[in-house]
């Protein structure tokens, strides 16, 4: 089993971590465990199973083992560690452990593994003991920390014998690398560095498609764009802001519409004042309707723009919403203009804030999208290529 689903091979070497080693044996194992959930569902610990293949490194230079552990997930490098609490869970649920001394973690898999093949190199023994053992297993910061209980014949934890991990994911390319002096190992680099290019090149199609096809409807030139100013405000005789401060409205120059039954985009844009953490939100409410000079109001639209900070467990945290947009049609050609009327909150009058409103006209651009199709298909069979290329070169070498 361990030939036929393998990357690597007993007997090579590689480097990790500026560390020479040998892979000295391999086991195969079989894992019943439960693994905890948590989602809207609610949360608890499911039947799971799994299976792996452990690479023993051996380390001539130090005398010490380091391990490879492969599954169809990709690789892990797992070492041994000296923990500040040596603490053997128990085998239940809902346990949390502290094996640094510094904060306790939830177990997030617990289970037995059971070994089903193993194969040895300089004098290891065909099938080691132990057969089977019990394992915990928590995550930290992308770490996973673990102890692995042996079991004897009947079954019982050893605890003078339990072992403590961790380990981290590694790249399929970093494996391959370590062990490229091997010609086992060359040939399947030769073959994933092909499989890098084909998948991105496969991904370069899809995000150059989906970019084409979300852009070749239509493209935006810009016919009038205006900032409105508001300056900080100031309080009356009871120090409370006057109701100009808190509510103004502004009158933008007038821009020209040369063609009747075209479609715009009406966009406006706030730049709020910095708001200090712990503040009340900072908030500014904006009404915006758009004036044809010979028929008055022809479109409006309104929203609140805010913006507000603080802190929570994970640090400060910022939120906010500073931007309204609307498609519309102008039925003919014209003059126009825009009224904004803009009401802040009291807490954000002593500052300084902009409101800003752009107005693009909207270009449909269907004739380009069987050019826009045929560029993109004419990358995917030029990448399609050289993948084919160096796909032959591989198999030949």
């Amino acid at each position: 089993m361990i030939s036929s689903q393998a990357s690597l091979q007993v007997g090579i070497f590689g480097t990790f971590q500026d560390v020479r080693y040998q892979i000295i044996g391999a086991g195969a194992w079989n894992m019943d465990y439960l693994e905890y959930y948590s989602g809207e569902d609610g949360s608890g610990y499911a039947q799971a199973y799994w299976n792996y293949i452990e690479w023993i490194l051996f380390d001539v230079a130090n005398n010490r083992v380091a391990y490879l552990i492969e599954d169809r997930e990709g690789f892990t490098f797992s070492t041994a560690y000296e923990p500040v609490k040596k603490i053997i869970p128990k085998f239940q649920k809902d346990q949390f452990v502290d094996f640094a001394g510094k904060k306790e973690f939830r177990i997030i898999e617990y289970g037995t593994a059971y070994l089903q093949e193993f194969q040895g190199e300089n004098g290891y023994p065909e099938f080691p003991e132990p057969q089977s053992k019990h394992f915990y297993l928590y995550q930290n910061s992308g770490i996973k920390y673990s102890v692995e209980v042996p079991l004897n014949a009947h079954g019982e934890e050893l605890p003078q014998e339990c072992d403590y991990y961790k380990a981290q994911k590694i790249g399929l390319g970093k494996v391959l690398e370590a062990f490229k002096d091997n010609p086992h190992i060359q040939k399947k680099q030769m073959l994933h560095s092909n499989l890098q290019f084909a998948t991105l090149a496969a991904r370069l199609t899809a995000w150059v498609l989906f970019f084409l096809f979300c852009y070749s409807f239509f493209a935006y030139s810009l016919v009038f764009k205006h900032t409105f100013n508001i300056t900080n405000g100031t309080l009356d005789s009871l120090g409370m802001p006057t109701r100009m401060d808190t509510l103004v409205e502004f009158f933008s120059p007038t821009w020209d519409i040369k063609q009747g039954n075209e479609v715009y985009l009406i966009e406006t844009q706030a730049t709020l004042a910095p708001m200090l953490i712990g503040k009340n939100p900072c908030t500014m409410y904006v009404q915006t309707a758009i004036i044809a000079e010979d028929a008055g109001v022809v479109n409006q639209m309104a929203e609140e723009f805010w913006a507000e900070t603080g802190y929570d467990s994970d640090g400060a945290w910022s939120e906010r919403q500073t931007t309204n947009s609307m498609h519309v049609r102008a039925e003919k050609a014209g003059k126009f203009s825009a009224w904004l009327n803009v009401e802040r909150t009291p807490d954000m009058l002593e500052w300084t804030a902009t409101v800003e409103i752009g107005v693009h006209k909207c270009h449909f651009l269907w004739w380009y999208v069987m050019t826009y199709w045929l560029i993109a298909l004419a990358i995917r069979g030029v990448l399609g290529v050289f993948s084919d290329t160096w796909t032959k070169q591989s198999f030949q070498k």
